[in-house]
């Protein structure tokens, strides 16, 4: 004997509802893009978002029928600018992170000094940070080897 399906599932969700509870649960970026999905046995669709973020401010309100097209809501765009900003310093930053790991390679393998070489578009005070750091790095890479070498004399 098969048990009925319990009610609570064939609540009528709307958009609104959904997207309260990502508010609360998660967060909502600027431009979200929702996917529909046909809820078996309801006259309802849920929408969930590829992005998660804060919501700035919404059109509809509970229990409103929308069309596909026009505005549901609004997202806060300051995480998904933060992010971009995040993602463009990586990318600006890449050429020089490369030429400082070369450059610390090198040193080791003919044993002198790292010397990073000028790289394009970057800015000097940048170009100046790196070669530091990889002046840093070599120094800690000597100590390490020369304490190894005396443990190793021991």
């Amino acid at each position: 004997m098969e048990t009925p399906v319990h009610p609570a599932p064939c609540r009528l969700v709307t958009p609104p509802d959904v997207l309260r509870t990502l508010a609360c649960w998660g967060r909502l970026d600027r431009g979200a893009v929702a996917r529909r999905q046909r809820m078996p046995g309801a006259k309802v669709q849920a929408i969930q978002t590829a992005l998660i973020g804060v919501v700035k401010s919404m059109a509809v309100h509970r229990g409103e029928r929308v069309q596909a097209g026009p505005l549901v809501l609004e997202l806060d765009p300051t995480q998904a600018r933060a992010d971009a900003d995040r993602a463009h310093k990586a990318q600006r930053d890449a050429p020089l992170t490369i030429a400082r790991t070369q450059a610390l390679l090198q040193a080791q393998q003919i044993h002198h000094h790292p010397h990073l070489p000028r790289v394009s578009g970057a800015e000097p005070r940048c170009q100046s940070a790196e070669q530091s750091l990889a002046e840093g790095a070599d120094q800690n890479l000597r100590k390490e080897h020369d304490v190894a070498d005396h443990e190793a004399l021991a």
